[in-house]
């Protein structure tokens, strides 16, 4: 009587011992489910990344996934205004924004009134996401616009001396390595309009941002 009733209990355990088993690899855990689906690289900005169509293959070899969100005519005071939906809910590590311009040429805005759009956007993120990098892509030199282009460089220098101060706000210079030995711009790095990339700007700019998300 004894061993049969040993002979149950060994039974008994080893089924439930299988059931917990098959439970336990049948249920992916959450964190792993959260982490796969979870962007770790969000592009967000105006035109310049909406028609950057090659930026995921060109950034094929960085690790993580890569989202990219541009729209045309994009301001930075409309990146802040939507900054919630559009870049907090995604919980991205790494957050590079390239907008300001616009808000400069085509709405006469202030470089001082758009910097405090970037602050703003860098407080949102970080109110809620306090370990996550957000990059600031510099206004490019653009042609089409250089006679206004001082507010731009004036927007770049103010994001420049935030960011040195900010650990986890980092500027990502593409205008110098936009310009010729006589600081003009290098024409063969614009599309035809003067003022878009080309496919080599793109190509520049590839290089010049690649070391900011491998590191």
């Amino acid at each position: 009587m004894k061993q049969s009733f040993n002979r149950r209990t060994a039974i008994t355990f080893l089924v439930i011992v299988a059931m917990v088993g098959a439970g336990c690899t049948s249920q992916p855990q959450p964190t792993t489910r959260s982490i796969s689906t979870r962007p770790r690289i969000l592009f967000i900005g105006s035109s310049s990344i909406f028609y950057w169509r090659t930026l995921e293959t060109d950034f094929a070899d960085v690790p993580g996934r890569i989202e990219r969100n541009g729209k045309g005519s994009r301001t930075l005071a409309d990146i802040a205004a939507h900054a919630q939906d559009e870049i907090i809910a995604k919980s991205p590590d790494k957050v590079l924004v390239y907008a300001g311009s616009i808000d400069l040429h085509d709405h006469a805005r202030s470089p001082r009134d758009v910097f405090d759009d970037f602050v703003g956007i860098c407080d949102q993120i970080h109110g809620t996401l306090p370990h996550t990098k957000v990059y600031f892509i510099s206004c490019k030199p653009s042609i089409a616009k250089w006679e206004g282009i001082a507010a731009d460089q004036e927007l770049n220098r103010m994001v420049l001396e935030f960011a040195s101060r900010e650990r986890d706000v980092i500027y990502i210079d593409v205008w110098e390595p936009m310009l010729d030995s006589d600081g003009n711009p290098v024409e063969f790095l614009f599309a035809k309009d003067k003022n878009h990339l080309s496919k080599e700007g793109y190509m520049m700019w590839t290089r010049v941002i690649r070391p900011y998300l491998v590191r």
